[in-house]
């Protein structure tokens, strides 16, 4: 017989029955079991003074009355989260590790630990309640229908201590395999490279902490923190699931486009949280789109000044979007081209930048060229078919290539001369 189908019985005759039978499959511990255990003896007291208030209270009970505290609520939220750290974790599914994903995995073993804690607390509470109903059903003055609550509520709190017994055997088996997982990849490590990948992680999970809690709940001292940290933060984004998705769903590119670039970067803050540590809240495309736009923030309309904008703290994923539209626009240069009116002149730039573009080895580098600002103001300039980036940024890119030079100061003049450009003079004028 399945389990569910137990309760289908008619409670008012089989209740005691009932009763019975989940406890012989479930085991659970009698108050005699913690005769010598004080602090869990009072724990038992402190939840049958509770019920006992209810039953006071309530002159006609039902079961819905004694429910405990959303306790299978929890309950589902530590197994999405502990499956979501091992089943769907692709750290486990890779054969070379990098510095970084040794660092994962230090402070995912610690996680399974606060997790293993977790179902262990879950786990006393679930019994305190259980225990504490049963002694009330030792008293007689309950009448029938309060008797017929208290049953079912034991019978309820019983299938969920069930479920945390089988939740606990999952973990040991987790904590027994991808513990092991853990300290394979994390056999030899380079020091001096993990030290600065955890102080990186470090920075992230504050901005983490900011962003969520509006301020720096845990201080950060080691791994263990990070394990807590990062703990917190699944839970929160579990629990806000629905607030999350608004959120998703309110996206707005124009809106992100006219607020600037600091606020972006806490959008991607926010939402490289989402991503990371809720798993399937967020999908990976909205994240890239994100740095699409901040791409197009820190390549648009700043005169003569496009900084590099690669750093140590750039993350995998952004530096893959950056290098993926640089080959987009590479792509639209020298694979395209005939599809593109470029006039007379740019035709000739085509054939210059792309020998700029290249680098030492006579490859085009799309990192080569994100790290080099005259690159990628060449690759900017001549992929948007704009000569307004090229005499934006006149000193960066036409005194680096005294061939491009000529050529923008031809185009200038023949600009000029049709009186389309006049603004180009004061370039003419300068150089």
């Amino acid at each position: 017989m399945k389990l569910f189908n137990i309760f289908k019985k008619n409670k008012t005759r089989f209740v005691t029955q009932e009763l019975i039978s989940l406890n012989a499959l479930a085991k659970v511990p009698s108050i005699d079991y913690f005769k010598d255990n004080n602090q869990f003896l009072l724990l038992i007291n402190l939840r049958k003074k509770e019920y006992l208030e209810t039953l006071i209270k309530e002159k006609v009970l039902t079961s819905s009355e004694l429910k405990s505290g959303k306790l299978q609520d929890k309950l589902n939220m530590l197994h999405n989260l502990i499956e979501q750290n091992t089943l769907g974790n692709d750290l486990f599914e890779k054969v070379i590790f990098d510095e970084e994903d040794k660092v994962k995995a230090l402070i995912i073993l610690r996680k399974f630990t606060i997790y293993n804690e977790k179902i262990i607390e879950l786990e006393e509470e679930v019994v305190s309640r259980i225990i504490a109903l049963k002694e009330i059903l030792k008293r007689t003055f309950l009448n029938k229908p309060k008797r017929i609550s208290i049953i079912n509520e034991v019978n309820r709190l019983t299938n969920v201590f069930i479920i945390l017994m089988n939740q606990k055997e999952t973990l040991r088996v987790c904590l027994s395999n991808y513990s092991k997982k853990c300290f394979d990849i994390t056999k030899e490590r380079d020091k001096a490279k993990e030290e600065t990948l955890i102080k990186k992680r470090k920075k992230e999970l504050n901005e983490y902490q900011e962003q969520t809690f509006g301020k720096i709940d845990t201080k950060i001292n080691n791994l263990s923190d990070m394990a807590l940290v990062e703990v917190a933060l699944e839970e929160y984004i579990y629990v806000n699931k629905e607030k999350i998705n608004e959120e998703i769903a309110n996206l707005n590119e124009a809106s992100l486009l006219n607020n600037g670039l600091d606020n972006l970067k806490k959008v991607i803050t926010k939402f490289n949280l989402y991503y990371e540590l809720g798993k399937n809240v967020i999908p990976i495309d909205y994240i890239k789109k994100l740095y699409e736009i901040k791409f197009r923030l820190l390549t648009t309309g700043i005169v003569g000044c496009i900084e590099p904008f690669i750093s140590e703290e750039t993350s995998k994923l952004e530096l893959e979007t950056y290098e993926e539209i640089i080959n987009d626009l590479l792509n639209k240069i020298f694979l395209q081209k005939e599809n593109i009116d470029y006039g007379k002149y740019w035709k000739k730039l085509i054939l210059l930048i792309k020998d700029d573009l290249r680098d030492k080895d006579g490859k085009i580098n799309p990192l080569e060229i994100l790290e080099n600002r005259y690159k990628l103001n060449l690759l900017l300039a001549i992929s948007n078919n704009k000569l307004d980036i090229f005499y934006q940024n006149y000193d960066v890119i036409a005194n680096k290539n005294i061939y491009i030079k000529r050529i923008l100061e031809e185009i200038a003049y023949t600009h000029l001369i049709e009186k389309r450009f006049s603004s180009y003079s004061k370039i003419l004028k300068k150089h």
